[in-house]
């Protein structure tokens, strides 16, 4: 197969994903509108031959200034907040590492996964 051909239909594979997601999102709207959302959590309604979950999650983040000032005010075992320390590998530290101290990122692997991703493809055409 010509690269020009496997260029067009990739093209034409994401127009149909794309295509296919708005018909799922148009979908899934007409079935709230009918059966309704729930303010928060999950509700169920039976339809004949169909048993349909609407799911509503709350996505809630906290902003740490105005929490420093209102903390002391909420007994702590009282507060619905959590501090957690978070590990987050740096890639161009680990690029760095890898050609400039060798030795510094053999020892940092010890301690490090690395597991290739699926590779991106991207075509436009021209």
């Amino acid at each position: 197969m010509q690269l020009e051909q496997l260029c067009g239909d990739l093209l034409r594979a994401k127009q149909a994903e794309n295509d296919a997601r708005d018909k799922r999102i148009a979908i899934e709207q007409a079935i709230t509108a009918i059966v309704g959302i729930p303010e928060e959590g999950t509700k169920t309604t039976d339809a004949e031959g169909y048993k349909v979950k609407v799911d509503q999650r709350i996505k809630r983040t906290i902003d740490a200034k105005a929490w420093a000032l209102v903390r002391d005010q909420i007994p702590e075992e009282l507060r619905p907040i959590k501090i957690v320390e978070e590990i987050k590998v740096e890639n161009k530290g680990v690029l760095w590492l890898k050609e400039k101290e060798q030795g510094y990122y053999r020892l940092l692997c010890q301690a490090m996964t690395e597991k290739p991703e699926k590779p991106s493809v991207k075509v436009e055409e021209v």
